[in-house]
């Protein structure tokens, strides 16, 4: 994906809360994000005549414009999810948009208890996504960054070892590093402090 105001909206997650850079091969599907026939000005027509690549790009797009997470681009999420044509590259990065929008909404609702009940829901797409493609690095951290918010700190942890292990990010072993650190766990932090010196410096989405 090129520097859009989509492909941000996949990264910036990944970028503000691990500092990775995350980069792709363009594909067919990426050029249909990138369309920039979508625009706002789509709002007022009806999803239902829209395609689901259409719908996808307008709800994140009104995500990106919007302060507040809005219920219109979960209209768009969904309307995007049911429709016929949808095949399974689109299904993954729908699954994975939805993901991201219960992630956003849960971060800015104070309630605790609704706050998990929307992240439960944020942690149910992300994993839907991962299934349809397990090599997806982007809906894996985001999977970690739902268990963080959901203090799951096990699971977190377990899962960023097996993405370290799978992708050799850096970051990643930076970030396992000063885990283990402040666990007072010296030998296992020294561990993830070499590999890190050794590690990739991107991963791909």
């Amino acid at each position: 994906m090129r520097n859009t105001s989509v492909q941000r909206f996949y990264t910036e997650n990944i970028n503000k809360y691990f500092g990775i850079l995350c980069n792709s091969k363009v594909t067919h599907f990426d050029s249909v994000l990138e369309n920039r026939s979508v625009t706002l000005k789509w709002k007022s027509v009806h999803h239902q005549y829209l395609s689901s690549n259409e719908a996808l790009v307008l709800g994140i797009k009104m995500l990106s414009d919007e302060t507040e997470v809005s219920h219109n681009a979960h209209d768009m999420f969904d309307h995007a999810l049911n429709c016929d044509e949808l095949g399974s590259e689109s299904e993954q990065l729908i699954h994975l948009a939805m993901g991201i929008f219960y992630f956003k909404r849960a971060l800015n609702e104070k309630d605790l208890k609704k706050q998990n009940r929307i992240l439960k829901l944020s942690e149910y797409y992300i994993k839907e996504s991962i299934k349809l493609n397990v090599d997806c690095h982007i809906s894996k951290l985001h999977f970690v960054l739902v268990k963080i918010a959901l203090q799951e700190f096990g699971v977190a942890v377990k899962e960023l070892v097996r993405f370290a292990k799978e992708s050799e990010e850096s970051k990643i072993y930076e970030l396992l590093f000063k885990i283990y650190q402040n666990m007072e766990l010296p030998n296992i932090a020294l561990y993830y402090s070499l590999k890190a010196s050794k590690g990739k410096k991107s991963a791909i989405l």
